[in-house]
């Protein structure tokens, strides 16, 4: 298996001059093959999903994208949840031109993946956010950075989750998202439920009404796994990349 250091950082510059970072193999011009984009989660950074180069090679050609903000990734100054998601979507075109593209996001990085549907780019959801208010998980991770001196980026949680003053102040709903699929969608969560705040076991971040919702469009194909919570990419990593490389087979 080759190693994770034979990789480099790309760098694409919006029309508005925001820059949004990537990892991939040097050799990523090569369009005969298809490729996967990963977009991590809140409070990770690409390297978090640096494995995964290995569990999806050579079927595909593998992209990690990353957060605004996050690990090596400048700010989004441009702000704006549409800006967002425009340029993530030019993004990848720039990259990836001409190629079979299968978008693969885990929790916030699955609400962007369902967005770019929209831009007919097929996608693999993992416990996506539908919506933020009530998100108990997603309030204690931020308390707990912000008490470790992390530099969290107050704009970027306010646009896509609502955060402000100490809390989640105003619930970001996602669901008009669906609306706009224009691509298969494929939507992975965990069984473990959200319930009250506890410290464990960390539970998937949607309820009954996100399923709920999730079922009233046939054309979205979705599943659960037993025993799971929201970090569905470390706790079942066989079943996602048998699911990833199934989704590639239909992009």
């Amino acid at each position: 298996m080759r190693p994770i250091s034979d990789t480099k950082w790309l760098h694409v510059h919006t029309p508005a001059g925001d820059e949004f970072v990537f990892v991939a193999r040097p050799e990523i011009k090569d369009r005969s093959k298809a490729a996967v984009v990963l977009i991590h989660d809140l409070f990770s950074t690409p390297g978090a999903m640096a494995d995964w180069f290995g569990r999806l090679e050579p079927e595909a050609e593998v992209v990690l994208a990353g957060l605004p903000g996050h690990g090596k990734a400048p700010r989004f100054s441009e702000g704006g949840w549409t800006n967002l998601i425009t340029a993530y979507a030019r993004s990848i075109d720039t990259i990836l031109p001409g190629r079979r593209v299968l978008v693969v996001g885990a929790g916030l990085g699955g609400t962007i993946a369902l967005a770019l549907a929209a831009h007919r780019r097929a996608c693999v959801a993992l416990d996506p956010l539908l919506s933020t208010a009530g998100l108990w998980p997603l309030e204690a991770r931020i308390r707990a950075g912000e008490a470790r001196g992390e530099a969290l980026d107050p704009d970027f949680l306010f646009t896509t989750i609502g955060w402000r003053d100490g809390a989640i102040a105003e619930n970001r709903d996602y669901g008009e998202l669906l609306d706009r699929i224009r691509a298969p969608v494929f939507v992975l969560s965990g069984s473990v439920p959200l319930g009250e705040p506890r410290d464990s076991p960390a539970p998937s971040l949607m309820d009954g009404a996100a399923h709920a919702r999730l079922a009233a469009y046939p054309a979205i194909r979705m599943e659960t796994l037993a025993g799971c919570g929201h970090d569905l990419l470390r706790e079942a990593p066989e079943a996602c990349r048998e699911l990833i490389l199934g989704e590639l087979a239909r992009a």
